[in-house]
């Protein structure tokens, strides 16, 4: 009988609450992963995101990290790990894969797939000036 395909399951969240310092250069430092260049490939309010490879795997990833200032609440805390989970379970060619999250040292984090190229997809719609029809489409 051929395997069956599993659905991916996200680790809890758990971790050191304690803030860790970023390395001399001021990048962050997640234990497991080494974040590739000096500068985020992108951020918004409330974290940012790196290139980085995944120690264990040697594989490159977007690493997504969020303040653990930005989920002081136990709601926020919530909506974060129902994120992570809901991405994790879903599988689509255009919606990127989540590999892993935890929290280190007070930084949520999670790790997905690296698209390389293209464009950010805000920066796509508006360029193109898609309507609402478009973008779902």
């Amino acid at each position: 009988m051929p395997d069956e395909p599993t659905e991916p399951q996200s680790p809890p969240i758990s971790g050191s609450g304690t803030p860790r310092p970023s390395s001399p250069r001021g990048v962050p430092q997640i234990e497991g992963y080494q974040i590739v260049g000096d500068e985020p490939l992108g951020g918004g309010g409330m974290g940012m995101v790196w290139r980085a490879i995944q120690l264990g795997t040697r594989r490159e990833v977007a690493l997504k990290l969020i303040n653990a200032a930005h989920l002081g609440s136990e709601r926020a805390r919530q909506w974060f790990e129902r994120e992570v989970r809901l991405a994790a379970s879903l599988q689509h060619p255009n919606i990127a894969r989540v590999y892993d999250s935890g929290l280190h040292h007070g930084v949520y984090y999670y790790a997905m797939q690296l698209i390389d190229g293209g464009q950010p997809l805000d920066k796509y719609v508006k360029d193109h000036r898609l309507n609402q029809r478009q973008i779902l489409n």
